[in-house]
């Protein structure tokens, strides 16, 4: 924890900042949260992506074949992916109402239930019984207040994300099509250039590229070690190609495609 002199210009804006204490290492997870998902989506497009290439080499089927399978795979589980997270936000927020508006009456009609409730809790937190009654009689004087508490500590329901169920939707959707639809780029323009064997190899090593640097950017908003995470991500996209292409590959006596 940092101590920072007071300043009357229009640098912060937050509680923190105005008090002159700047904590860092515990908010900018959810400042980057946008980017989180982001990362998240660029994972399963880019895996989806070489997986569905992979098998389509593996199956000997025609490059066109696999690059189109390959789009209409991204393109439906980025759509399936938004339409999951805004169903989800919604269901959430309406749940954390719904049980924030309970918590509220209990608290206005049985309040020394809830106080019983919070001092329990408090005391399995390992505060004394005594000390436990007092801090929780305190918040008790401020409603809004002790019924935050009371949803993160009783229920263990945070609050809904600020982002929005919309913005997290089309962040989580820009992020699988943006790296899914990237690697199919570099598998037709160098499926054209060099052998398929060739292109398999760049295209698992430029998948590999592409999610180590997601599994970097992942960990500086997470406080990870960046080069540990970035290798860990990275090593994903070579079981993925290997199994999808030996999948593939007992796929080839179904038969074949006729392209024209």
């Amino acid at each position: 924890m940092v101590h920072t002199p007071r300043s009357g210009g229009a640098g912060g804006s937050s509680n923190n900042k105005e008090s002159g204490w700047v904590e860092s290492g515990h908010n900018e997870t959810a400042d980057f949260r946008r980017t989180t998902l982001i990362v998240q989506g660029g994972y399963e497009g880019l895996i989806l992506g070489l997986v569905v290439l992979s098998v389509a080499d593996g199956a000997m089927w025609p490059p066109r074949v696999g690059q189109y399978l390959a789009l209409v795979v991204v393109l439906c589980w980025a759509l399936l992916r938004a339409s999951l997270e805004v169903i989800e936000a919604a269901t959430y927020h309406e749940h954390y109402a719904h049980e924030w508006e309970r918590e509220e009456w209990e608290l206005e009609h049985f309040p020394e239930g809830e106080v019983a409730e919070m001092v329990e809790i408090y005391e399995d937190k390992g505060l004394p019984q005594e000390q436990a009654r007092e801090v929780v009689a305190y918040m008790a004087k401020f409603p809004k207040f002790f019924v935050g508490v009371m949803m993160m500590e009783e229920l263990q329901m945070p609050p809904p994300s600020k982002l929005g169920c919309w913005a997290t939707a089309l962040s989580l959707a820009l992020g699988c099509c943006g790296s899914g639809l990237a690697l199919l780029l570099v598998h037709y323009c160098v499926d054209s250039a060099v052998t398929s064997q060739a292109a398999a190899a760049i295209l698992c090593v430029v998948a590999a590229a592409a999610l180590a640097s997601l599994g970097a950017l992942r960990a500086s908003c997470s406080h990870q070690a960046t080069v540990r995470l970035a290798l860990k991500t990275g090593f994903l996209a070579l079981p993925c190609a290997l199994f999808a292409r030996l999948g593939g590959s007992q796929l080839a006596h179904l038969g074949t495609f006729n392209v024209t």
